[in-house]
């Protein structure tokens, strides 16, 4: 494993160091940026801390969770974009009084009580395609009697996998200059608690909104009618599901530094490799977004013979499931024979041609694909901003188009950088340089 900078090494060594640590864990820090989809704002230390310790402490318990928010605090937010941003004051607090409104209480859409709660909204950063607020809510005591909060802690932690999560409903953003941000929103988790004080049954909420020209816009009003508290299926919960019906208004003003906020652009001044070309290079106040297309580059079609396998496996039962491995042995006895591990490595490698984290199925890390300023200071890619701005596909022609924002920032950022892309474990180098 090639550790990339201290944070990596703290990990790998905690690691190392403790054997009763599950291996897939290893491989989880590794992927799971790349599998979850879901679209969270995470501009905080609590968030940082909340997101990564939400997933570890399912895994593998408290002690090591606590272990791995010591060095997430000590280590991780010195490469994190929007934190950057935050401590050089691109963040917009709001002095305002909770709203106390008096709401019902639904349970399977049956109003079975009332509650008396209080709303304000702390702060909120705005960037161009991005709106992330953060609000604080208080319930009066009867709140216990439907959601338990200090059951939703571990040592401190917020236990996320017996709180499940919340979701604000019908809501509605609307700004000046035709800026409109219609919030269709399921399920998935774009609304997240990053602080429970079970003492005062008070929680902070941050919402993550996206679109488009969002700073063009001086003020939004922001609508909601519905909190919703949702358990996760696969934990018991005595309390279940309760939807809390009211009718909430908040407005903000965009600051006029967000709306000038201009990014730095660069051009490429040398590149190894011709199939690559940078169409979008610039540094924004809470990240570097990257933009390339590939040529000459085939999509890869999985192997029939393992689809067949796998469709197999999907009509058995094993102990650890279809990802229950962690080693080539593993994977050997749940396929069955060797010859699956090259089929599955040739496919997992070619259908994601830019490994971000480094992560290679059965060899060495390699340093991953990452962004270095002139100090030599290197920010990987933004995984934990999940609503960042990224996307991966491929395009007719025999070409693949990579568009990925990682945590250096215009606050960081230097005259000359170098961009380093792992392809299929071949170091692509590009040099950029601010441009005039």
């Amino acid at each position: 494993m090639v550790c990339n900078d201290d944070f990596d090494k703290e990990i790998y060594d905690f690691f190392k160091n403790n054997n009763q640590v599950p291996e897939e864990i290893t491989r989880t820090i590794y992927q799971v940026n790349l599998k979850n989809n879901h679209t969270i704002k995470a501009y905080r230390l609590k968030r940082i801390i909340a997101t990564i310790v939400s997933v570890l402490t399912i895994s593998v318990g408290i002690v090591f969770a606590k272990d791995i928010e010591r060095i997430i605090k000590e280590r991780f937010l010195r490469g994190n974009g929007v934190e950057t941003a935050v401590e050089n004051g691109y963040m917009e607090k709001v002095e305002e009084d909770y709203t106390y409104k008096t709401v019902s209480i639904e349970k399977g859409e049956k109003v079975v009580d009332s509650i008396d709660v209080g709303i304000k909204l702390k702060d909120f950063i705005a960037t161009e395609n991005n709106l992330s607020i953060e609000f604080e809510m208080t319930f009066d005591n009867k709140i216990k009697q439907y959601k338990d909060f200090s059951a939703n802690k571990i040592n401190g932690n917020i236990n996320y996998e017996y709180f499940g999560h919340i979701v604000l409903e019908n809501m509605y953003i609307v700004g000046d200059e035709n800026i409109y941000i219609d919030e269709a929103q399921d399920e998935s988790g774009i609304t997240y608690v990053t602080e429970i004080d079970d003492t005062t049954n008070t929680i902070l909420v941050v919402h993550q909104l996206t679109g488009s020209g969002i700073t063009e816009a001086k003020h939004f009003d922001i609508k909601f009618s519905k909190i919703s508290f949702v358990p996760k299926e696969s934990v018991p919960n005595e309390f279940g599901k309760i939807d809390l019906i009211g009718d909430w208004e908040f407005a903000i003003d965009i600051p006029e530094y967000m709306r000038n906020d201009k990014p730095i652009y660069y051009n490429v001044t040398e590149c190894n490799d011709d199939n690559f070309e940078v169409y979008e290079a610039k540094a924004t106040s809470t990240g570097f977004e990257l933009g390339i297309m590939i040529s000459n580059i085939e999509e890869p079609v999985k192997n029939p013979e393992l689809v067949k396998k796998e469709a197999e496996l999907m009509n058995q039962v094993y102990p650890k499931g279809m990802d229950g491995w962690s080693t080539k042995e593993e994977f050997i006895k749940i396929y069955g024979e060797e010859k699956y591990v090259q089929m599955y490595k040739d496919w997992e490698e070619r259908y994601s041609p830019i490994d971000l984290t480094g992560y290679h199925i059965f060899d060495e890390f390699t340093d991953g694909t990452y962004v270095q300023n002139s100090r030599g200071e290197k920010f990987t890619h933004s995984g934990l901003d999940l609503s960042r701005n990224k996307s991966y596909k491929w395009e007719e022609g025999n070409k693949y188009n990579f568009y990925e924002t990682f945590d250096m920032t215009k606050f960081n950022a230097t005259n000359e950088i170098k961009i380093v892309l792992d392809h299929d474990g071949k170091m692509v180098e590009i040099y950029l340089k601010q441009k005039d």
